[in-house]
């Protein structure tokens, strides 16, 4: 599991260190550009999902479609950060690899620097639904 970023680190865009085939591998956030065009890759995988729920699948269709194509969806999102940040790995290279749930952490840690908004709003949720 990757560790938590410092405030330092975030603010000074510190790398991210991703554990992906046995190896740290160590990749810049995208800048605003890259990472738009990121977050819109994620968000048209995302509305598979939606369109499932809108076409009135039962719950065994959404779950099997979640355990098949959800590992490739996380891979695909991966790779794709991956390439638009230059990272020293390729495409082939992180199929034949890493695993799965190596894959989806670091889709975590990309999913929080792309997203801080959305992060630091569901964890200030968190806390708040905690309390009461």
């Amino acid at each position: 599991m990757a560790e938590e970023r410092t405030e330092e680190q975030k603010l000074a865009a510190a790398p991210l260190r991703l554990v992906l085939g046995g190896q740290t591998i160590e990749v810049r956030p995208l800048p605003i550009a890259r990472s738009r065009r990121w977050r819109e890759h994620v968000a048209g995988m995302l509305s598979r999902i939606e369109q499932l729920f809108r076409d009135g699948n039962d719950a065994a269709a959404i779950v099997r479609w979640l355990l098949q194509e959800s590992p490739e969806g996380v891979f695909e999102a991966v790779a794709y950060y991956l390439d638009l940040a230059g990272a020293p790995v390729t495409r082939e290279w992180l199929e034949e690899h890493a695993t799965d749930a190596e894959c989806y952490e670091a889709l975590l840690e990309m999913y929080r620097v792309s997203y801080p908004f959305a992060t630091q709003g569901l964890g200030a949720l968190t806390t708040v639904a905690g309390r009461a």
